[in-house]
């Protein structure tokens, strides 16, 4: 087979030789399964085959634990070159020269040539294969195979794709031009090598979504009935369907409930049964085109009262994710306090403590059908809803979210029973009323105190900056011209200890805690400059995330608490308000201080 180029000639990148389309392939031209990773490693590019070295092994066995064989499946690469140190972000320009040299940006990355004509060649390539499905194996096979299913960041003043670890799992499509094949992304089994657990999701990926390529309609989103512009009839007759629910039922009701938020205030509240985990409804109470509100006052008025009656229902049992925080604003807001039956973030960091607990995560692991979606909620500060994006995809990311965490805690709940959970599970829901006790109550402060406090803590810290520069003198470190002291200059002390004493450096030349200790260990002389420094950053740490931290009007501190720290214990964090703080990590200082 003999390609010749010519699609990417409009791009300005002018002719590419011709060469043959299947070199640097293995596997079957007729597979009903692809797999494209992204670049050659230094055994893939001695022989010129494809994962041929420790991640092709590595991925060769986590196929066959899949009941795949490597044979049947027809591989390639977005390119079938080994870049230097086999960085993939090589083979990009960066972004001053690729617009000096007039380059056309390609779906947000300046690609050299050798990548255009690799893309050529995978285009053409499952032309010819028309596969089933598609893997794609890392966040450059994402960018070459989709529109826009990922994210661009910087890499060494480049442009590079991002997103592998969101997107994973996701049931996708190539782009028109490149076939329009069902495509699966996952992590590359390179960087399962580098990061082991991801080896466990690249197998989840791979063994509970392919299969639904080869099954009729298994890889289209199912038929969703969402209401995401309802009238007021249209809210009040779903309102008091369900408060009758709640009075009726001989058993209690579950609902999942979630809300959206903009500017400290509820934006929409989304509501679904749990008889219908494909339906749900999203309750708009902002809205980009009536800056009044959506609904009319007094109807408003009469949604939030039904609202808060149903929401405190003895017979309901709410289901949520991470709704500890959505409590915060039925308090806030609607005066109510809610008590949450079953919370999917705590469920799962209690069957899997120490792995991802978003919904888009658990969504990937739980859900029969997933596509990520979460970023369908967050535009950026540059763009505002209604105006730049319609508010009804805020509407129906609420739905979905709703219908997801309805999906989630099913599965979960099989998972507890399977894991023998059942009781460490009441024990975690049982907390939640305290804990959002714990946040709304939140801890009386002395702020006199506090403030005399702060002063001593300032002081100190003067006192310690004082004595390095007594030690180490104006002219062996002079204070730079519109710079800070080298003090608190992690660069500056990072020129003092590496190049000025000619410490031997870590790697990244860090002056984190770690590096300091390590200083100061290896040359003990100036272990009291090292430990001084850091006594310096305890106590500014101290001063401004403590004595500085924001209060609420009644002087009182207001946090976040939720149990799902690797250990069991407390996290804590500002409040969903941006008042409170982190209390977890409290400088100890020195027990000689």
């Amino acid at each position: 087979m003999i390609l010749i180029v010519s699609e990417f000639m409009k791009h300005g990148y002018g002719s590419i030789a011709m060469t043959d389309i299947f070199a640097g392939t293995s596997g079957p031209h007729n597979a009903s399964i692809a797999i494209v990773g992204e670049s050659y490693g230094s055994d893939e590019a001695y022989l010129q085959q494809p994962f041929v070295g420790r991640s092709g092994q590595e991925n060769d066995k986590i196929l066959s634990e899949c009941g795949l064989s490597r044979d049947s499946i027809f591989c390639t690469n977005v390119i079938n070159s080994q870049p230097w140190k086999n960085e993939m972000w090589r083979f990009f320009h960066p972004t001053q020269e690729a617009r000096a040299l007039g380059k056309t940006l390609i779906r947000g990355l300046y690609p050299q040539d050798n990548v255009i004509l690799g893309l050529e060649k995978v285009r053409q390539q499952l032309a010819i294969v028309q596969p089933d499905i598609v893997i794609g194996y890392g966040n450059y096979a994402l960018w070459a195979l989709t529109e826009d299913d990922f994210k661009i960041g910087d890499k060494d003043k480049r442009k590079v794709p991002t997103g592998i670890g969101a997107w994973r799992g996701s049931q996708l499509y190539c782009r028109p031009d490149m076939g329009g094949f069902p495509l699966l992304p996952t992590y590359h089994p390179a960087a399962a090598l580098r990061t082991w657990p991801w080896r466990t999701l690249i197998k989840h990926d791979l063994s509970q979504r392919l299969p639904k390529a080869f099954e009729y309609g298994g890889w289209q989103e199912p038929k969703r009935d969402f209401i995401i512009r309802p009238s007021f009839d249209q809210t009040m007759k779903y309102i008091v369907n369900l408060a009758v629910m709640l009075k009726t039922s001989p058993t209690p009701t579950e609902v999942s409930c979630d809300l959206e938020t903009r500017n400290g205030h509820i934006a929409c509240c989304g509501l679904g049964y749990d008889d219908a985990s494909s339906d749900a409804i999203c309750i708009p109470f902002m809205c980009a085109e009536n800056p009044e509100g959506y609904f009319t006052l007094d109807e408003e008025a009469m949604i939030v009262t039904n609202l808060c009656y149903i929401l405190t229902h003895p017979n309901i049992r709410l289901i949520g994710q991470n709704f500890l925080y959505d409590a915060q604003y039925f308090a806030k807001w609607w005066g109510i306090t809610v008590k949450c039956f079953f919370d999917t973030m705590l469920m799962h960091h209690l069957c899997w403590p120490g792995t991802p607990m978003g919904l888009g995560h658990l969504s990937s692991l739980y859900c029969d059908y997933h596509c990520y979606w979460k970023d369908e909620g967050d535009i950026g500060e540059d763009k505002e809803w209604g105006k730049d994006v319609p508010e009804e995809q805020l509407w129906e990311y609420n739905c979905k979210d709703v219908i997801n965490t309805t999906e989630v805690k099913y599965e979960l709940v099989t998972v507890i029973k399977d894991c023998g959970l059942e009781a460490q599970a009441a024990i975690q829901m049982a907390q939640f009323p305290m804990l959002l006790e714990m946040q709304l109550r939140g801890t009386l402060i002395n702020t006199d105190m506090r403030a005399r406090l702060s002063m001593d803590l300032v002081a100190a810290v003067d006192s310690r900056r004082e004595w390095l520069r007594h030690i180490i003198g104006e002219d062996v470190m002079p204070t730079k011209p519109k710079a800070s002291c080298w003090t608190g200059s992690p660069k500056q002390q990072g020129e003092l200890f590496y190049d000025l004493l000619a410490v031997r450096p870590p790697k990244g030349r860090s002056m984190d805690d770690d590096a300091l200790e390590r200083i100061g260990k290896i040359n003990p002389i100036l272990t009291p400059i090292t430990q001084t420094i850091q006594e310096m950053r305890s106590l500014r740490t101290f001063n401004s995330n403590f004595c500085k931290a924001r209060l609420d009007l009644d002087k009182r501190l207001r946090c976040s608490y939720n149990p799902t720290a690797k250990t069991f214990r407390y996290k804590s964090s500002r409040n969903a308000f941006g008042t409170g703080t982190n209390l977890m990590n409290i400088p100890e200082g020195r027990e000689e201080d």
